[in-house]
C-alpha cells in the first residue's frame, strides 16, 4: 500500500505535472493531510489565464472593404491570406506561452486538462488567431459542463473550418463534423447508424463562422428544415437538438469517463470504475470538474496498482524534468526543439484522433532518447533526435539541438541544501522516492551505491540525481 508522501507525489504527477524538489521536501517534512493536499490542489490550480499572443483580431480590418467591395476583392483575399500567414508564425509564441502555463502552480490542474481537451477536440488549423481562439474556449469550460464546451465547440472556427462545416448546407449537406462528433466527442464508433450521421449533419447545416469577426453566425437560408430522425427523436431538428440526444444517452458519459480514466488513472481499462466514474458524470449533468474530484478523492485512485504504471507523455515529460530540476532555458527555442522531437507538438495533434497513448509513445529508439534525456540537458550534450519535418514552422532556424539545450540550467543548490549531510545511501533513497515514487529495486540500488563511490563529495548529489532519472522507471507516472 502506497505512503501518505507517495499518494501526494501521484495526486501531483496526475492532477498536473509534479512537485519542485522544494515543494516536495516542505510536504515530506510537514504533517501530510491528503484531503488538505486535495483541496488545496483543486483550489490553486485552477486559475485561468487565456493566451493573448495575438492580442486583437487581425482579420476584422477587411470586412468593410469586402462588404463595401472598396477596391478589388482579389486585393483583399491576398491582403487577408497573408494576414493568415502572419498569423500561423505566431503558434510558436503561443506554444510557448502554454508551456510556461503548464508548469505555473496557479494554471496546472486546468492547463493538464486543456492538454486532454486538445487531444480530444484534435483540430489543427492554418490560422494562428482561430487555433488561439480553439484553445481559449478548452480552457475557458475545462472543468465546467461539458454540455456547455461541447456547443462552444461545434460553433468555434477551428473546428467549423477543420471538419468542413462551413462548407455544410442544405444542398449538399457535408457528414465530417457530425460523424466525429458521434464517432470521437460523444458516443464512440458503433452507438450509432449511417443514417444518425446524416440526419446529424443535416441538422448542423447553416452553421458557420464570419471569415472577418471569426464569430459563429447561424445562416438560416442554408439550413436543411425538413423532418429529420435520429436516435429515436424526429423533427426539423437542429445542432442543438442533436447535441442535447446524445447527451441524454448514458453511452456518452461511458465514453468520456473511459478516456478521462486512461489520461488521469491507468492505460489499462477497469470497467467496474468506469461505470461509477460514468454514473457520476452522467447524474452531475457531464460536470468534468466534479468528476475530477471524484476520481482524486476516491481510494482506488491511490491504490498500488495505478502508481506509477502509466507511460509519460512527451509533454508530461518534458514538464515533469522541468518541475522536479527546477529547470530554466535561456533560449525558449529549446522547449519548442524538445516538444518537436519527442513528438507532441502543441497545436498540431498529429490527425482527428489525437497524440498516441500510453506505450504507443515507446519504441527502441524513443526509449533510449528519453531515458538520455535528462543526462543531456546536465552535460550540454546533443539529444540526438532528427526533426523530421517543419509542417508548422516551429523548428524553422533551430536544427541544432546542442546550441539550445546548453542554455538550460538546473537547481542543483536546492538538491545541495537538502541533500548534503545526508549517507550516501539516505541520498539514494530520497532522490527515488522524488523522482520515481517508489523504492530503488535492491540490485539496482546495489549498482548505484557502488558507482557513487567514484564521483567526488561535490558531485555525488547531481549524479545521483541524473543516474535515477536515468532509469526506466522515470519514464512511470
Amino acid at each position: 500500500m502506497p505512503t501518505k508522501s507517495q499518494k501526494i507525489q501521484h495526486l501531483y504527477n496526475r492532477a498536473a505535472f509534479g512537485l519542485s524538489f522544494q515543494q516536495f521536501e516542505q510536504k515530506r517534512k510537514g504533517k501530510l493531510k491528503l484531503r488538505q493536499e486535495l483541496k488545496e490542489l483543486l483550489e490553486e490550480g485552477i486559475d485561468e489565464i487565456p493566451l493573448e499572443v495575438i492580442a486583437d483580431n487581425p482579420f476584422v480590418e477587411f470586412k468593410e472593404d469586402w462588404e463595401n467591395r472598396k477596391g478589388s476583392r482579389s486585393e483583399v483575399q491576398k491582403l487577408f491570406r497573408e494576414k493568415v500567414r502572419e498569423t500561423r508564425r505566431q503558434v510558436r509564441g503561443m506554444s510557448l506561452r502554454w508551456m510556461a502555463l503548464l508548469t505555473d502552480q496557479n494554471t496546472a490542474v486546468r492547463e493538464k486538462l486543456t492538454l486532454f481537451w486538445h487531444d480530444h477536440f484534435a483540430v489543427r488549423t492554418d490560422n494562428g488567431y482561430h487555433a488561439q481562439l480553439h484553445n481559449n474556449v478548452l480552457r475557458k469550460y475545462a472543468l465546467g459542463k461539458y454540455r456547455d464546451m461541447l456547443l462552444a465547440v461545434s460553433k468555434d472556427a477551428a473546428m467549423l473550418g477543420f471538419l468542413n462545416n462551413q462548407q455544410n448546407n442544405k444542398r449538399k449537406p457535408n457528414e465530417n463534423f457530425a460523424r466525429e462528433l458521434l464517432e470521437l466527442y460523444t458516443l464512440g464508433r458503433g452507438y450509432y447508424t449511417e443514417n444518425d450521421i446524416k440526419n446529424a449533419a443535416k441538422a448542423f447545416t447553416g452553421w458557420k463562422y464570419d471569415r472577418f469577426t471569426c464569430q459563429f453566425r447561424f445562416v438560416d437560408r442554408q439550413h436543411d428544415k425538413s423532418e429529420k430522425e435520429f436516435m429515436g427523436h424526429s423533427g426539423d431538428l437542429n445542432g442543438e437538438d442533436i447535441i442535447d440526444v446524445v447527451l441524454a444517452n448514458r453511452q456518452t458519459a461511458l465514453f468520456l469517463s473511459a478516456k478521462l480514466f486512461q489520461y488521469y488513472v491507468s492505460d489499462q481499462a477497469d470497467e467496474v470504475i468506469i461505470g461509477k466514474m460514468a454514473d457520476r458524470l452522467f447524474k452531475n449533468d457531464y460536470h468534468i470538474g466534479d468528476l475530477l474530484h471524484y476520481i482524486f478523492s476516491s481510494d482506488w485512485f491511490y491504490e498500488k496498482r495505478f502508481v506509477n504504471n502509466k507511460i509519460k507523455s512527451p509533454q508530461e515529460l518534458i514538464h515533469g524534468v522541468r518541475q522536479h530540476f527546477g529547470l530554466e532555458y535561456g533560449s525558449p527555442e529549446a522547449l519548442l526543439y524538445l516538444q518537436n522531437s519527442l513528438g507532441q507538438r502543441l497545436f498540431f495533434p498529429p490527425n482527428v484522433n489525437g497524440w498516441s497513448v500510453g506505450r504507443e509513445w515507446i519504441n527502441s529508439s524513443s526509449l533510449v532518447n528519453r531515458m538520455r534525456l535528462v543526462s543531456q540537458l546536465t552535460k550540454n550534450e546533443e539529444l540526438g533526435i532528427r526533426i523530421k519535418d517543419d509542417l508548422d514552422g516551429q523548428t524553422r532556424g533551430i536544427r541544432g539541438s546542442r546550441k539550445f539545450l546548453s542554455t538550460g540550467r538546473m537547481d542543483w543548490p536546492e538538491f545541495e541544501k537538502q541533500l548534503k549531510d545526508l549517507p550516501k545511501e539516505e541520498m539514494a533513497d530520497r532522490l527515488a522516492d522524488f523522482l520515481i515514487n517508489q523504492p530503488l529495486k535492491s540490485e539496482t540500488k546495489e549498482t548505484i551505491l557502488r558507482g557513487v563511490r567514484d564521483q567526488k563529495a561535490e558531485k555525488r548529489i547531481k549524479w545521483l540525481a541524473v543516474t535515477i532519472a536515468s532509469l526506466p522507471e522515470y519514464q512511470l507516472t
